[in-house]
Protein backbone atom coordinates (compact mmCIF):
# COMPACT_ATOMS: atom_id res chain seq x y z
CA UNK A 1 0.00 0.00 0.00
CA UNK A 2 2.93 2.29 0.79
CA UNK A 3 4.13 1.90 -2.80
CA UNK A 4 0.81 3.19 -4.14
CA UNK A 5 1.21 6.36 -2.11
CA UNK A 6 4.72 6.86 -3.45
CA UNK A 7 3.61 6.46 -7.04
CA UNK A 8 1.29 9.42 -6.67
CA UNK A 9 4.30 11.61 -5.83
CA UNK A 10 6.70 10.29 -8.46
CA UNK A 11 8.82 12.70 -10.37
CA UNK A 12 11.36 10.61 -12.26
CA UNK A 13 12.22 7.12 -13.38
CA UNK A 14 15.78 6.35 -14.31
CA UNK A 15 15.54 4.40 -17.55
CA UNK A 16 17.29 1.06 -17.83
CA UNK A 17 20.19 2.39 -19.90
CA UNK A 18 21.77 3.84 -16.77
CA UNK A 19 22.33 7.31 -18.20
CA UNK A 20 19.06 8.51 -19.65
CA UNK A 21 16.51 9.98 -17.27
CA UNK A 22 12.86 9.70 -18.20
CA UNK A 23 10.49 12.04 -16.43
CA UNK A 24 6.74 11.70 -16.07
CA UNK A 25 4.31 14.56 -15.67
CA UNK A 26 1.99 12.60 -13.36
CA UNK A 27 1.29 9.21 -11.81
CA UNK A 28 -1.02 8.21 -14.69
CA UNK A 29 1.85 8.54 -17.17
CA UNK A 30 4.09 6.50 -14.83
CA UNK A 31 1.43 3.79 -14.52
CA UNK A 32 1.05 3.62 -18.31
CA UNK A 33 4.82 3.12 -18.64
CA UNK A 34 4.98 0.36 -16.03
CA UNK A 35 1.85 -1.35 -17.40
CA UNK A 36 3.23 -1.52 -20.96
CA UNK A 37 4.59 -5.08 -21.41
CA UNK A 38 7.17 -3.80 -23.94
CA UNK A 39 9.03 -2.09 -21.08
CA UNK A 40 9.73 -5.39 -19.28
CA UNK A 41 7.88 -4.72 -16.05
CA UNK A 42 5.13 -7.25 -16.86
CA UNK A 43 5.85 -10.89 -17.71
CA UNK A 44 3.74 -14.05 -17.77
CA UNK A 45 4.30 -17.76 -17.46
CA UNK A 46 1.89 -20.64 -17.91
CA UNK A 47 1.78 -24.09 -16.39
CA UNK A 48 -0.46 -26.90 -17.53
CA UNK A 49 -3.60 -25.38 -15.96
CA UNK A 50 -2.77 -21.96 -14.54
CA UNK A 51 -1.43 -18.61 -15.76
CA UNK A 52 0.95 -16.51 -13.66
CA UNK A 53 1.09 -12.78 -14.48
CA UNK A 54 3.85 -10.86 -12.75
CA UNK A 55 4.30 -7.09 -12.49
CA UNK A 56 7.60 -5.69 -11.24
CA UNK A 57 7.80 -2.31 -9.48
CA UNK A 58 11.32 -0.93 -9.05
CA UNK A 59 12.76 0.28 -5.78
CA UNK A 60 12.44 3.89 -4.74
CA UNK A 61 16.01 5.20 -4.89
CA UNK A 62 15.96 7.54 -1.92
CA UNK A 63 14.35 5.10 0.51
CA UNK A 64 16.39 4.35 3.59
CA UNK A 65 16.18 0.61 2.82
CA UNK A 66 15.36 0.17 -0.90
CA UNK A 67 12.89 -2.59 -1.73
CA UNK A 68 11.24 -3.69 -4.93
CA UNK A 69 7.75 -5.10 -5.26
CA UNK A 70 6.42 -8.00 -7.29
CA UNK A 71 2.68 -8.34 -7.88
CA UNK A 72 1.58 -11.84 -8.82
CA UNK A 73 -1.82 -12.67 -10.29
CA UNK A 74 -2.76 -16.33 -10.67
CA UNK A 75 -5.65 -17.29 -12.93
CA UNK A 76 -7.03 -20.50 -14.36
CA UNK A 77 -6.85 -21.04 -18.10
CA UNK A 78 -10.47 -22.23 -18.11
CA UNK A 79 -11.66 -19.04 -16.34
CA UNK A 80 -12.80 -20.78 -13.16
CA UNK A 81 -12.00 -19.77 -9.60
CA UNK A 82 -8.40 -20.50 -8.63
CA UNK A 83 -9.36 -21.24 -5.03
CA UNK A 84 -11.76 -23.96 -6.23
CA UNK A 85 -9.18 -25.56 -8.54
CA UNK A 86 -9.26 -29.39 -8.19
CA UNK A 87 -11.41 -29.36 -5.07
CA UNK A 88 -15.09 -29.82 -4.38
CA UNK A 89 -14.86 -28.79 -0.75
CA UNK A 90 -15.51 -25.21 0.37
CA UNK A 91 -13.56 -26.08 3.54
CA UNK A 92 -10.43 -26.89 1.49
CA UNK A 93 -10.86 -23.71 -0.56
CA UNK A 94 -11.03 -21.68 2.66
CA UNK A 95 -7.97 -23.54 3.96
CA UNK A 96 -6.14 -22.33 0.88
CA UNK A 97 -7.00 -18.77 1.93
CA UNK A 98 -5.15 -19.39 5.21
CA UNK A 99 -2.05 -20.74 3.46
CA UNK A 100 -1.98 -17.84 1.01
CA UNK A 101 -2.41 -15.32 3.84
CA UNK A 102 0.12 -16.67 6.32
CA UNK A 103 2.44 -19.34 4.89
CA UNK A 104 3.05 -18.48 1.24
CA UNK A 105 6.06 -16.21 1.85
CA UNK A 106 8.31 -19.20 2.60
CA UNK A 107 7.68 -20.61 -0.89
CA UNK A 108 8.61 -17.48 -2.86
CA UNK A 109 12.04 -16.01 -3.59
CA UNK A 110 14.17 -14.27 -6.18
CA UNK A 111 16.90 -16.52 -7.57
CA UNK A 112 20.06 -15.22 -9.17
CA UNK A 113 22.41 -18.02 -10.18
CA UNK A 114 21.67 -19.99 -7.00
CA UNK A 115 21.69 -16.97 -4.69
CA UNK A 116 18.30 -16.80 -2.98
CA UNK A 117 16.71 -13.47 -2.02
CA UNK A 118 13.65 -14.35 0.10
CA UNK A 119 10.53 -12.23 0.27
CA UNK A 120 10.55 -9.95 3.31
CA UNK A 121 6.83 -9.23 3.17
CA UNK A 122 3.80 -10.54 1.35
CA UNK A 123 0.16 -9.54 1.19
CA UNK A 124 -2.55 -11.79 -0.18
CA UNK A 125 -5.74 -10.07 -1.26
CA UNK A 126 -8.45 -12.28 0.24
CA UNK A 127 -11.44 -12.75 -2.02
CA UNK A 128 -13.07 -15.93 -0.68
CA UNK A 129 -13.65 -17.17 -4.22
CA UNK A 130 -15.67 -14.11 -5.26
CA UNK A 131 -13.37 -13.44 -8.19
CA UNK A 132 -11.58 -16.05 -10.29
CA UNK A 133 -8.03 -14.73 -9.79
CA UNK A 134 -5.62 -14.64 -6.86
CA UNK A 135 -3.61 -11.44 -6.31
CA UNK A 136 -0.49 -11.38 -4.13
CA UNK A 137 2.13 -8.70 -3.49
CA UNK A 138 5.71 -9.47 -2.41
CA UNK A 139 8.44 -7.10 -1.23
CA UNK A 140 12.13 -7.96 -1.55
CA UNK A 141 15.31 -6.19 -0.51
CA UNK A 142 16.91 -4.36 -3.44
CA UNK A 143 19.69 -6.33 -5.12
CA UNK A 144 22.22 -5.78 -7.88
CA UNK A 145 22.31 -9.00 -9.90
CA UNK A 146 25.02 -9.87 -12.38
CA UNK A 147 23.26 -12.90 -13.91
CA UNK A 148 19.76 -13.91 -14.94
CA UNK A 149 17.11 -13.26 -12.30
CA UNK A 150 14.06 -15.44 -11.67
CA UNK A 151 11.00 -14.92 -9.53
CA UNK A 152 10.51 -18.42 -8.12
CA UNK A 153 7.30 -19.80 -6.62
CA UNK A 154 7.14 -23.35 -5.24
CA UNK A 155 3.46 -24.20 -5.67
CA UNK A 156 2.16 -26.09 -2.62
CA UNK A 157 -1.57 -25.74 -3.37
CA UNK A 158 -2.38 -26.48 -6.98
CA UNK A 159 0.15 -29.15 -8.04
CA UNK A 160 1.94 -26.95 -10.59
CA UNK A 161 5.44 -27.55 -9.19
CA UNK A 162 8.21 -24.95 -9.40
CA UNK A 163 7.19 -21.80 -11.28
CA UNK A 164 10.12 -19.67 -12.49
CA UNK A 165 9.54 -16.35 -14.21
CA UNK A 166 12.56 -14.63 -15.73
CA UNK A 167 12.97 -10.91 -15.05
CA UNK A 168 15.27 -8.51 -16.88
CA UNK A 169 18.27 -8.00 -14.57
CA UNK A 170 18.58 -4.35 -15.60
CA UNK A 171 15.29 -3.64 -13.81
CA UNK A 172 17.05 -4.42 -10.53
CA UNK A 173 20.29 -2.54 -11.01
CA UNK A 174 19.49 0.65 -12.85
CA UNK A 175 15.75 1.32 -12.79
CA UNK A 176 14.96 3.31 -9.71
CA UNK A 177 12.05 5.58 -9.07
CA UNK A 178 12.61 8.83 -7.21
CA UNK A 179 9.89 10.32 -5.09
CA UNK A 180 9.47 13.93 -4.10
Amino acid sequence: MRRVLYIASLLFLFACDGEKKTSFKDSEEWEAYVNDPKNGFIVSEESSDLKFDLKFEPAISNEEIPQFTVHLRISRKDGGSVLDYKTNSKQEALGREGYLSFELKKDVYIDENGHVNPAIFHHYERNYGLKPTIDIMFNFMQMKPKDDVYFTYRDELFGQGLIRIKLNKELFTECYVENA
